[in-house]
């Protein structure tokens, strides 16, 4: 569910971030309703977008799982037959790869709204109810608990390091269980939509336009892409990720030059990459809108116009909009 906010109020006014990724410390003093990072490789611009998911998530443990997937940053156990089994490398997360009890990591505005924390604590500090879930099958394990906070509310998701148990899959299927369980203890959670830095897969474009799609929203998205393209007449998709059309899921375009429906993408990533912001923007009303490497595959031509359309749709949805170049 989304934070539903006053018109023109931003979400993230500034942004104080500590302990996460690569960042030992750092603050953006002033974000607008259309922010663009720029700086040389490496320097942290995704990861100021990756942490300003997570405070949009409010530190779920989806969200969470989500970036390190994206990385490829997950541990690998193995059963008593050597079958691998993978989880989230929450260590990852931590600057340095910092595990020591007493980790912490802060997310959030300077002022005003209060920031995510996320500690990592011994299991002295678990609540009851989880510690009987493993009684003594946690003793010979590095069992660590990672704490998130946002104001007054804490969630607990445990967390096993370095795991050379003979119950390694057990366990770690039970923390499984257990982190999507405790998923909705904490804070509604803000709109947020993630691109780039390369075109969306067709999977997550259809699946953000079925959410537009047959509502005032989609006008919206469809105006917003013939700020750019004013030879689109309409847009449609074929297929989902759950009974998918057999080619797959695809988002088809309709131009008023043209006498049938094309594939999206037969128009070039440029298009694609302009329809994904356009839609995604309307999915993020009242929220966010990170987008990594914003003008990727848009041409030099255009770039006036792409950026016009971030704008004037930004202000008419109420969605803040973080970008890197």
């Amino acid at each position: 569910m989304s934070n539903s906010k006053t018109a023109n109020q931003l979400l993230l006014p500034d942004l104080s971030i500590t302990g996460f990724r690569g960042i030992s410390h750092t603050s953006i003093e002033k974000l607008g309703r259309v922010t663009l990072l720029a700086g040389r490789n490496g320097v942290g611009k995704t990861t100021v977008l990756e942490a300003a998911r997570v405070y949009a998530a409010r530190g779920r443990s989806s969200a969470l799982e989500a970036l390190l997937t994206q990385r490829d940053e997950i541990s690998t156990t193995f059963d008593e037959g050597e079958a691998a089994y993978g989880s989230p490398d929450f260590s990852a997360l931590f600057h340095q790869w910092d595990t020591t009890i007493g980790s912490a990591i802060s997310i959030g505005p300077k002022s005003e709204n209060p920031s995510l924390t996320i500690e990592i604590v011994p299991p002295s500090e678990w609540p009851e109810e989880q510690l009987d879930i493993f009684t003594d099958s946690m003793t010979d394990t590095d069992a660590y608990v990672l704490k998130i906070g946002f104001g007054q509310e804490y969630q607990f998701l445990p967390w096993i390091i370095n795991l050379e148990s003979h119950r390694a899959l057990e366990i770690t299927r039970r923390l499984q269980r257990l982190r999507y369980r405790n998923n909705n203890d904490i804070s509604e959670t803000i709109a947020c939509e993630s691109l780039g830095p390369g075109v969306p897969k067709n999977d997550h474009l259809t699946n953000l336009w079925d959410e537009v799609s047959l509502t005032e929203d989609e006008h919206l998205a469809t105006e917003a892409i013939r700020l750019v393209n004013n030879g689109v007449e309409r847009l449609a998709s074929v297929g989902n990720s759950r009974t998918p059309h057999r080619f797959g899921p695809r988002v088809l375009v309709k131009l008023s030059n043209h006498p049938r429906r094309l594939p999206l993408r037969s128009l070039g990533d440029g298009a694609t990459r302009i329809v994904s912001v356009a839609v995604a923007l309307a999915n993020s009303k009242n929220g966010l809108l990170v987008i990594d490497e914003a003008e990727n595959g848009i041409h030099y031509s255009v770039q006036e116009d792409y950026w016009r359309m971030i704008l004037e749709t930004s202000h008419h949805n109420n969605t803040q909009v973080i970008a890197t170049t």
